[in-house]
């Protein structure tokens, strides 16, 4: 009868949580498939897609060369790494071209519509709501309600919406961002003072000035967080 009360009150956060982690999924599975309705249609041939999104137009000859089979598999991956063209970097082709190789694979290959509809939806926008979720994650931990309120927040601006609408690497790079940002929290700073100089590698990757100084704000405060840590210890 005593423990009856203590237990309510250990459940109470739990059940919180729980809830707010689950509105949230619902969230993104339903942004997921909205951002899905627009990114089905202007792509019924490569014209079509050159009138709308041109950067798209321009980019798909490389992972379609990239995903070609080719007379044997040791060439096949040499070329799939060779590709010949570095601006948008290997960890955006990369998967984009593996995304074209399975639906080659399901005899879908040759639906365009489809295979933009994948590409946008897989490449840009999963990546995109995963690194939303990091950031709301860095704040609330999904602990309250707030965070439901912020991932609405985030959701709704307009750059989130305008870059959720064609296929380019942004979301991978936010992501990865966000994730350097995230893996020293979620690790209490443990592996800080290695994840900092793989924040630093991030950051020559991209050579986009956004980049660098999210990445500089968040060295700065794991370094000052870590520092703290330190000297708590040697108290």
């Amino acid at each position: 009868m005593g423990e009856t009360p203590s237990k309510n009150r250990q459940q109470g956060p739990d059940t919180k949580q729980r809830n707010v982690r689950i509105l949230l999924f619902i969230l993104a599975i339903t942004a997921f498939a909205l951002f899905a309705i627009p990114n089905a249609k202007a792509s019924d041939n490569l014209a079509m897609v050159q009138v709308f999104e041109p950067d798209e137009s321009a980019l798909f000859p490389v992972i379609a060369n990239m995903a070609q089979p080719k007379g044997d598999f040791v060439t096949f991956v040499k070329q799939f790494i060779v590709y010949e063209r570095y601006n948008k970097g290997f960890p955006f082709y990369a998967p984009s071209a593996l995304l074209l190789v399975l639906l080659r694979w399901m005899g879908l290959g040759n639906n365009l519509p489809l295979t933009f509809l994948a590409l946008r939806q897989v490449i840009s926008v999963l990546p995109m709501l995963c690194g939303l979720l990091l950031l709301v994650w860095l704040q609330d931990r999904f602990r309250t309600y707030r965070s439901v309120l912020l991932f609405l927040f985030l959701l709704i601006t307009p750059a989130v919406v305008q870059n959720g609408f064609w296929w380019h690497p942004d979301g991978l790079n936010r992501t990865a961002i966000r994730s350097s940002a995230f893996l020293p929290f979620h690790d209490r700073l443990q592996l800080w003072q290695v994840l900092l100089p793989g924040g630093r590698s991030l950051r020559r990757v991209d050579s986009r000035q956004d980049c660098g100084c999210i990445l500089f704000s968040h060295n700065c405060r794991t370094s000052h967080l870590g520092a703290d840590r330190k000297t708590d210890h040697g108290r």
